[in-house]
């Protein structure tokens, strides 16, 4: 329920795919370099950012290893990443 939630509302969410593995889906199409609305608008888009830093200390905090997947490749987010 938590993840239909998550994808409805921004396209990102985590499932454990195992016990000890965690998989973490971000919406990088809000970073990608190629979305002008961040030149006007830097902020962290729908919280993912924040929701991204709960899961990782939640997965830290539960012995989990995560695996993080995304639609761009992180060399693309970069100038993004650095506004938030």
């Amino acid at each position: 329920n938590d993840t239909r939630e998550s994808i409805l509302r921004g396209g990102f969410y985590t499932t454990l795919v195992r016990p000890g593995l965690r998989l973490i889906s971000l919406n990088t199409n809000y970073y990608a370099s190629d979305n002008y609305w961040l030149y006007a608008n830097s902020t962290d888009p729908l919280n993912q950012l924040e929701w991204l830093i709960q899961w990782l200390q939640y997965a830290e905090d539960n012995g989990e290893k995560v695996h993080i997947i995304a639609h761009h490749p992180p060399r693309t987010c970069f100038a993004a990443f650095g506004w938030n």
